[in-house]
């Protein structure tokens, strides 16, 4: 079985030195759209999944709400604590390392009833190996939120994949993945690749439904200035809110 490429450390090093130049500056922002679009509040208690350095945690545990936040990268992850420690929130925030496939054992239910997860940055759904495993995968989340908490959820729009397939995609059109792959920059020979599934909105909305999730709506995705807007025809990016539908045991 091979790894995935954020358990590589050089991998995970420099794509976090691009993420930061990239998206840093927008994540005030984009917390205030989940924190808005949600009510959250202090005491309450949001999952981040998929979140690396922890920039998201970190910026919602300021608001004086409890975070946990999930990763696959031991890099990313013991980075995140010494951003917590410095930004002097790690009393509200706690970084567990985990595949989102097994987000389920990795997160106990006993230890679920969140108000809300965040899944930003193409961090998990549509990442994890195809249909049946982002489905799981939603299933499980749908699971660890109260009845009505939120997801606010980022992912690739599979339209302009379709409208424009590059002549040399490694797109496959009837099942809507992609074969990801660059060469390990750490360990030279080793060649480093992922499946990705992208989704075109009608998908990702049926996805949600079947996952236990209602209220799915499906907006543009800017980083650093989310907002309802309308997703285009052609953006890179589309943002799904939804709300969990499932009863958690014993209510």
């Amino acid at each position: 079985m091979r790894r995935s490429p954020w358990e590589v450390e050089e991998f995970a090093r420099l794509s976090l030195e691009a993420i930061d130049r990239a998206f840093l500056p927008g994540t005030e922002q984009e917390v205030d759209f989940v924190v808005d679009e949600f009510e959250l509040c202090e005491g309450s208690r949001v999952l981040d999944l998929g979140c690396g350095a922890g920039r998201h945690s970190i910026e919602v545990a300021g608001r004086g709400i409890e975070v946990v936040g999930v990763d696959i990268s031991q890099f990313m992850l013991n980075e995140a604590v010494v951003r917590a420690q410095r930004s002097r929130v790690l009393e509200r925030v706690s970084f567990v390392r985990g595949d989102l496939n097994r987000i389920g054992e990795v997160i106990h239910s006993e230890q679920g009833g969140f108000d809300a997860a965040i899944c930003i940055c193409e961090s998990g759904f549509g990442e994890l190996g195809g249909t049946h495993a982002d489905l799981s995968f939603l299933k499980n989340v749908a699971q660890l939120l109260r009845p009505g908490g939120g997801l606010a959820m980022t992912t690739f729009n599979g339209i302009p994949r379709y409208r424009h397939p590059p002549k040399d995609d490694r797109f496959n059109h009837v099942d809507g993945t992609v074969q990801w792959e660059c060469e390990d920059p750490g360990e030279k020979g080793e060649v480093l690749t992922e499946e990705q599934r992208l989704y075109v909105p009608s998908e990702a909305t049926l996805m949600l439904g079947m996952a236990g999730f209602d209220d799915v709506e499906v907006w543009g995705a800017k980083p650093g200035r989310f907002s309802r807007q309308q997703l285009e025809i052609d953006d890179v990016e589309m943002m799904i809110i939804a709300r969990s539908s499932h009863s958690r045991p014993g209510h």
